[in-house]
């Protein structure tokens, strides 16, 4: 009968723990050559959270600008700190010209499903005006989920920014374009409990060269018209004038290379905010849409403000340089300075996100690098910074926001849910009218 011998393998290895841990313990010494330098067990671990934190302590900020205390503010690198000015001139003019201001905010994961743009939006709309949720796209994978709108959809083939391969037709401005295919359709409808979204106005669809396509279409279900797309531009305008549109609906034929674009739902002057968020996004796929439609798009929108925020699908463990990022980020806003020559841009940092170390839930030590490197990439464009991940409450702020009762963010400790994202979207609407004050301060002495 063979004897079991596993208790001598346990015997064993706890005496080889036993004594790894007793060496490290024992002090450097040295006999003539011989020099004992402690053994460290978990060296790869305490010497990676020491460079992390060596490297944080390292980033200093570049440029503070004067602040009202407990606010994060625009940090504007501009020569003379107006690289802002645009937007604010325009939210100045709105009531007294009843002018239109759109923003257009290019991000990832952090904003889709409108998920604090929709708040964003509101607080704007309600001081400045505008009814209407602005843009939206023909297909989404998250129509589910947001609440700003009713969108459904069936049968269209989706070319986005993050494919791998080669799109065959030009990405659109949002960063996406639709072809139908048979037997398609696209309706919305407003979100009905939702204040300045409760009704359609002036509906506008947005589509590429036309070759003379038919569509059909109908508002408030019933009485199906027809209307004739025209136009030989990369991005051309169909408008629906209406009031108190209660839905639309969009049937495109399928054999004609019709490219769609999105559509848009606008009431008057005032703020509007288009979210063109695409999941996994880092900010390079802009470049993949092509100068001429953002230009025409710029001549058709007019863009006062562009929001630039990425960063969840940049910062990645082990990752302690992202010079490579700061390098293709110059590529994109050339891009778009290029495109819309006479918008604000504004660079929004990466928020927090935590990873699980030593059984704990703590601040990623890749996101403050990043963030310095975004802050970085502000500077040398001569463009205006927002601070997301001090607006947050900085380090370890985003394991406050799940642990809050009721919780604020999402279990993978990336993502906000509704109620985290209200809570910065005031924050921004409250920095935003901050930094007009300043600037009405300045141009108008008030």
């Amino acid at each position: 009968m063979k004897r079991n011998h596993l208790y001598q393998v346990v015997i064993i290895s706890v005496s080889v723990i036993a004594v790894l841990f007793l060496l490290s313990v024992i002090p450097e010494f040295k006999i003539g050559s011989f020099t004992f330098k402690p053994i460290h067990i978990l060296s790869d671990i305490l010497k990676s959270t020491k460079e992390n934190k060596a490297d944080i302590q390292k980033i200093k900020p570049l440029y503070i600008d004067t602040c009202r205390k407990g606010m994060v503010c625009f940090e504007d690198f501009s020569a003379d700190r107006s690289s802002m000015d645009t937007f604010f001139n325009a939210l100045s003019r709105i009531k007294k010209n009843k002018e239109i201001v759109r923003v257009a905010y290019f991000g990832d994961s952090f904003i889709e499903g409108d998920v604090m743009l929709e708040d964003l939006r509101d607080t704007l709309q309600k001081l400045f005006g505008g009814r209407g949720v602005g843009y939206m796209p023909i297909t989404s994978m998250v129509a589910g989920f947001r609440e700003t709108i009713v969108h459904s959809f069936a049968h269209f083939k989706t070319y986005s920014v993050i494919d791998k391969s080669v799109s065959p037709v030009p990405i659109g401005f949002s960063g996406m374009t639709f072809i139908p295919e048979a037997e398609n359709f696209v309706s919305y409808r407003p979100a009905v409990k939702r204040r300045f979204l409760n009704y359609f106005y002036n509906i506008r669809l947005f589509y590429g060269k036309s070759g003379s396509s038919e569509i059909n279409y109908t508002l408030n279900g019933s009485g199906g018209k027809q209307a004739m797309l025209k136009g030989d531009k990369e991005v051309n305008v169909f408008s629906i004038p209406g009031d108190s549109i209660k839905s639309v609906s969009f049937r495109f034929p399928a054999d004609k290379g019709l490219k769609l674009y999105g559509a848009s739902f606008e009431g008057g002057p005032g703020v509007y905010i288009d979210n063109f968020s695409v999941r996994g996004n880092s900010g390079y796929g802009l470049m993949r849409t092509p100068e001429n439609i953002f230009s025409q798009v710029d001549s058709i929108q007019k863009y006062k403000l562009i929001v630039l925020h990425f960063g969840l699908n940049v910062v990645a463990h082990g990752c302690k340089k992202y010079d490579w990022y700061k390098k293709m980020m110059e590529k994109v806003i050339a891009h778009v300075k290029k495109c819309f020559p006479h918008t604000s841009i504004l660079l929004v940092s990466v928020s927090d996100r935590s990873t699980r170390l030593n059984g704990d839930y703590t601040t990623m030590p890749e996101v403050p690098l990043l963030l310095e490197t975004q802050r970085e990439l502000a500077a040398d464009n001569k463009i205006a910074f927002w601070n997301l991940y001090d607006a947050m409450g900085g380090e370890n702020s985003m394991v406050k926001f799940v642990e809050n009762k009721p919780p604020l963010a999402n279990r993978d400790y990336t993502h906000l849910n509704f109620k985290g994202a209200r809570k910065i979207a005031y924050i921004f609407a409250q920095t935003i009218l901050y930094e007009q004050f300043k600037y009405e301060k300045k141009t108008y002495g008030r």
